[in-house]
C-alpha cells in the first residue's frame, strides 16, 4: 500500500478514513526529528 522510511522504530499510528469508496490511510514514518506524515489511497473492497 505504501512505503515509508527504512527506520521502523519511529513509524506508526495508522489512521484509516473511508470517503466515497476509498480508504485513506495516514501514518508517520522516519527518524526523529525528521519524520513525515504520509497518505495512501486504497480502493474499498
Amino acid at each position: 500500500m505504501a512505503i515509508g522510511s527504512a527506520v521502523t522504530f519511529d513509524a506508526g499510528n495508522v489512521n484509516a478514513t473511508p470517503i466515497r469508496g476509498v480508504h485513506y490511510l495516514a501514518f508517520y514514518s522516519g527518524k526523529a526529528p525528521d519524520t513525515a506524515v504520509l497518505l495512501s489511497e486504497v480502493p474499498a473492497p
